[in-house]
């Protein structure tokens, strides 16, 4: 017999600021090794935070939002905004890091290898980065989001995520939204 419900999978919340930590840094384009010199920690160290290898410790975070010029408020109420979208998606965050057994981490680091990422980066109005989540005024999943929770978007990213591929509903929905708003 089938389940009703989708599997439960779990991550932690210090995986989530990590997400919205690094999906910044990159839409800024700033170097790891500029919030690893801000933090006092060598690149390699601030490397393994972002991929999960290390838990990341509260003064870290206020570095790095230092660094990324982000006041930590902000990167607080990013992540108020996506853990309830994440819990829709049947994911369950714990307050303790949870290593290798965090199954958000790997998805994170996927996407941010994809090659529909990358091509993704290049057009705003079809990828919904998390700083532009962050405004109350915008209700559309992010991207990362949507790669991590719903299949065909995954697959529509890891394919590459070209403009003649067909995306999944919502993101052709936001994109055709946002092209004519």
């Amino acid at each position: 017999m089938q389940p009703t419900h989708p599997i439960q999978r779990s991550s932690c919340f210090s995986t989530v600021l990590v997400l919205i930590l690094k999906d910044i840094r990159l839409d800024r384009n700033i170097h790891q090794a500029h919030i690893a010199q801000v933090i006092g920690k060598t690149p390699s160290a601030w490397a393994k935070i972002e991929s999960g290898q290390s838990p990341l410790q509260m003064d870290t975070f206020f570095g790095a939002c230092l660094a990324l010029a982000m006041h930590p408020s902000q990167v607080m109420q990013v992540a108020e905004r996506l853990v309830p979208i994440f819990n829709r998606y049947n994911w369950y965050f714990q307050s303790a890091h949870l290593g290798e057994e965090d199954e958000l981490l790997p998805l994170i680091q996927e996407y941010y290898a994809s090659p529909g990422y990358e091509s993704l980066k290049s057009r705003p109005l079809e990828r919904i980065n998390l700083l532009a989540f962050s405004s109350y005024f915008s209700s559309a999943e992010p991207t990362v989001v949507q790669y991590c929770c719903i299949e065909q978007a995954k697959e529509w990213i890891d394919s590459g995520a070209t403009s003649s591929q067909q995306a999944p509903l919502s993101l052709a929905t936001i994109a055709f939204a946002g092209k004519h708003s």
